[in-house]
This record gives C-alpha cells, sequence and structure tokens, in this order.
C-alpha cells in the first residue's frame, strides 16, 4: 500500500487542467477475461489493514477503502496479480462519504519501483483525471469534466483501455478521455482513494475485471 500527502492546491491545479458494463462476447475490444475478483470470498491480495491514515477491508461483497487523514491519497496494489501490458480494466465503484472533494481511482502498470498509472473519477464535482505516481508523488497528465460521472452515493462503472502508450477512459458507458504516454508499458494493478476536504471518506469497489485486449 502507497500513501500520498496532496495539498488542496494540487486539487484545483488538477482540475483546471485541459467504462460501461463488462466487455462481452460481442465487445469490439476487449476479450478473454484474465483476473476477476467479486469480493464474495477473501479477496487474494488486496490487503486488509488499519492504520492512522486508512483502513481498507472487504465488507458486504465489495472492497473498501476509509481514508482517515485529510489531504491524503491511498494507493492499494494487488501483489499477486500481473504483469499485464495492454489490456481492459474494470470495476463498479461508489463513493459513499458525505462530504465533498473525494476521488476514487483504478491504477495500472503498477512497476516494482513503485510508479504506476492511475485514472480516477471525482463524484461531486463530475470530473475525472489521469496521472502518473512516480518519485513518491502524483504527476497530472490530464483532467476534464464529464457528465458521465454520477455523483456521491451512485455507482459508476469504470474501464481502462490500454493499448502500447494510447489510453482511453470509460466512465458509465461513455469515453470521457483519451490520452497518449510512453513511460510505463507493463505492471500490476490496484486500486486508490483520496479525501481532500471532509473526514471519513469511504470508496467501495466491486467486481475488478481484467481482459485481455482482442
Amino acid at each position: 500500500m502507497r500513501r500520498a500527502r496532496l495539498a488542496i492546491l494540487y486539487v484545483i491545479v488538477l482540475l483546471g487542467l485541459s467504462g460501461c458494463f463488462d466487455a462481452g462476447p460481442s465487445d469490439p475490444i476487449c476479450g478473454l477475461i484474465l483476473y476477476e475478483e467479486s469480493f464474495d470470498g477473501s479477496g487474494p491480495g488486496w490487503p486488509q489493514s488499519v492504520d492512522d491514515e486508512s483502513k481498507t477491508s472487504i465488507q458486504d461483497g465489495r472492497y473498501r477503502i476509509e481514508v482517515l487523514d485529510v489531504s491524503s491519497y491511498i494507493y492499494v496494489r494487488n501483489e499477486e496479480q500481473g504483469p499485464y501490458a495492454d489490456l481492459c480494466y474494470s470495476a463498479r465503484v461508489w463513493d459513499q462519504s458525505d462530504g465533498k472533494a473525494q476521488s476514487a481511482g483504478l491504477m495500472f502498470r503498477c512497476t516494482d519501483a513503485g510508479e504506476f498509472y492511475v485514472f480516477s473519477i471525482h463524484p461531486d464535482s463530475h470530473t475525472v483525471s489521469f496521472a502518473i505516481f512516480s518519485g513518491d508523488r502524483a504527476r497530472p497528465i490530464r483532467a476534464t469534466s464529464s457528465d458521465a460521472v454520477r455523483g456521491v452515493g451512485e455507482e459508476n462503472h469504470v474501464r481502462v483501455i490500454a493499448e502500447g502508450n494510447r489510453f482511453r477512459f470509460f466512465v458509465n458507458d461513455e469515453l470521457v478521455l483519451e490520452e497518449f504516454d510512453d513511460r510505463l508499458s507493463t505492471g500490476g494493478i490496484g486500486v486508490s482513494g483520496a479525501s481532500w476536504e471532509t473526514l471519513p471518506t469511504v470508496l467501495t469497489f466491486d467486481d475488478l475485471v481484467v481482459r485481455r485486449l482482442k
């Protein structure tokens, strides 16, 4: 599990920059299932722990991140999965917090050096963001607003399609962002959660699926 302190100023700068259901047999992009987790059991590889900054657990068939320290970003990697290069990675995501300025994300191409990409949704502000974590800090690549992002308490289905240096990001069956970056080529997967204003922040994840590209 990796943690990083984020200043509120970072959020303001990031947001100033400028999916869908699981792929089935007819999906023209995503193919064979390589990994799936519904959290109905023990959730192998997904840590369950508590400290001063966060608590992670499996409750009611979902993976749960509670952010306990303001201005914190919690990164959770599954050490048993991957490496994956080109992939479709999707999950159902909920922000179950009472406050504002939270985010939930999918991490991918996580390296042993602690670098990774992360695609995040921000239900309170209806925005999305794409960043790379490198050198112990998140470095923004692009962010934008999107009406596809549903609000706090509602389910969002998020999907990442990584193909070489091209990345496409979907929320609730809508393409919301496309970007190119060639810094990371392969690695593991994970999930993330953040809080900047209100505690506690509660983010939950279910039905994680990794598929091979056709």
